[in-house]
């Protein structure tokens, strides 16, 4: 009975009452009147023991009411004012802001405006690229990334749990309509263009985001394991078939080998986040690469007839011989337009031997070559600054949804900014990949600062929201 007569005690709700009315983070109301309601009634049971009134020394019998009333006013006095207490709680649970990854992300979209800056003012005029308006088509994009950043940084992130498979079922249909005319089109042997207003948008760069967001919400929700082993192989071969075989079919039915890379990655780092989810990628893994290796046979004559001759055939099998050290293999122009550079490179006015796509997949060499190993070792540590900063808020995350969310969204970018940054240097296949913030890829641009303003709408709210109950403060009364 003391329990309940300290913890409904009018001046006890009051007195939480006004701590309340100081924390603007609604959702937090009930924790901190669990957590305060639990310090109130120890400090009064201490109270109620210095003067002999607890329930043990009276056996059944309850403390009277002044013995109660003189240790509420005991604890409340002791607990403090109960402004300054509410100031303190807000300060701690207000939203905050990543400014460490906003700075980064900054500085590298800033790059990206200065590469454009220099291959349209500063670049030989002999250059094919120095006509288009690559630097006012470069900062509309970003400027309509800025808006969507700022709703996203604003809106709550954990509506996209609830609306997974609508965004896994937008994934899905982005490449139906690539398949479309007149809206799909077909670039460079590949179905992955939506052509809307003059404006193109590439499918299988934007669907590993959507496909993984959505992988993020499936993984949220799980339900335990099944017991049985019937269940455990329907609920595998549920999630096999819906984010691993779905995707890779649409993305091989583009080709895009590459944006297939970027989704396992996203997908297994997500997979390793969860319990004995070793054991479910070890399983996904061979069963996925056993059913590529029986498609890729079955179908050798017609599949490898084309794409031999394809552009990315190419690429990967030149790619293979400077691996192994093959003279006679073509050499890289981006490596060996950074090899050429020394230290402070040959300046925005150079002459872009062979170095296509400058704006684009080249355009980490051209900076690096334009501005040296210096400002290559720059970049190079600014992206390692990036990916672990985006480690940081993952770990820092202390709701399920938002940790995975940071996973994925974070695996697509530095899947994607590793990639570009090493196969300019030949570490990597030189692939259809524009490094994420800096390279003139067009909506990719708006969608890769959407997905930072999930990042930062995260990290803006992880001391805002309570915990689930398993993970929360699990407040009760002092035992007695």
């Amino acid at each position: 009975m003391t329990d309940a007569r300290i913890r409904e005690h009018k001046a006890i709700q009051r007195y939480l009452d006004e701590v309340c009315e100081q924390v603007r983070a609604k959702e937090m109301h009930e924790e901190i009147r669990l957590e305060l309601t639990g310090h109130l009634e120890e400090l009064a049971y201490e109270k109620l023991e210095l003067a002999g009134e607890d329930d043990d020394s009276l056996g059944k019998s309850s403390p009277n009411d002044e013995a109660v009333e003189e240790a509420i006013g005991h604890a409340i006095t002791q607990m403090g004012n109960p402004q300054t207490i509410g100031k303190r709680l807000h300060r701690v649970h207000k939203p905050k802001t990543d400014w460490s990854l906003l700075t980064l992300a900054a500085l590298l979209i800033g790059i990206g405006l200065m590469a454009m800056y220099a291959l349209q003012e500063l670049a030989d005029p002999d250059n094919a690229v120095s006509w288009f308006p690559l630097l006012s088509n470069k900062l509309r994009f970003v400027a309509i990334g800025a808006a969507l950043l700022l709703v996203l940084y604003f809106a709550d992130y954990r509506k996209l749990k609830t609306l997974r498979w609508p965004i896994y079922a937008v994934a899905a249909g982005l490449f139906i309509l690539a398949r479309i005319g007149p809206i799909g089109i077909q670039m460079n042997g590949a179905y992955s263009w939506i052509i809307i207003g003059g404006i193109g948008l590439d499918v299988s760069a934007i669907a590993p985001y959507l496909f993984l967001i959505a992988y993020a919400g499936y993984l949220a929700s799980e339900k335990p394991a099944s017991a049985s082993m019937v269940g455990k192989l329907r609920e595998y071969g549920k999630e096999l078939g819906l984010f691993y075989a779905m995707p890779a079919f649409l993305y091989l039915l583009v080709p895009s080998l590459v944006s297939l890379a970027v989704h396992f990655v996203g997908a297994s780092v997500l997979l390793l986040t969860r319990k004995q989810g070793w054991k479910r990628l070890l399983f996904y893994c061979t069963f996925f690469f056993s059913a590529l290796a029986f498609v890729i046979f079955a179908a050798r004559g017609f599949t490898l007839n084309g794409a031999r001759g394809s552009i990315m055939y190419q690429r990967w099998l030149n790619y293979l011989h400077l691996l192994v050290g093959d003279k006679s293999a073509e050499p890289l122009p981006s490596r060996e337009f950074i090899r050429s550079a020394g230290l402070w490179g040959h300046g925005f006015g150079s002459r872009l031997e062979g170095l296509i796509y400058p704006y684009g997949e080249n355009v980490v060499a051209y900076l690096v070559g334009s501005l040296g190993w210096a400002f290559g070792i720059g970049l190079a540590a600014l992206v390692a600054a990036f990916v672990f900063r985006s480690v940081r808020i993952a770990n820092q995350s202390k709701d399920p949804f938002a940790r995975l969310l940071v996973i994925a969204l974070s695996s697509v970018l530095a899947v994607k900014l590793v990639w570009t940054l090493l196969m300019s240097v030949g570490l990597l296949p030189f692939v259809s990949m524009a490094m994420p913030f800096i390279g003139y890829s067009g909506l990719q641009t708006v969608i890769e600062m959407a997905a930072l303003g999930l990042l930062l709408s995260a990290f803006r709210r992880k001391d805002s929201i309570p915990l689930p109950r398993s993970e929360g403060i699990e407040q009760a009364a002092p035992q007695r």
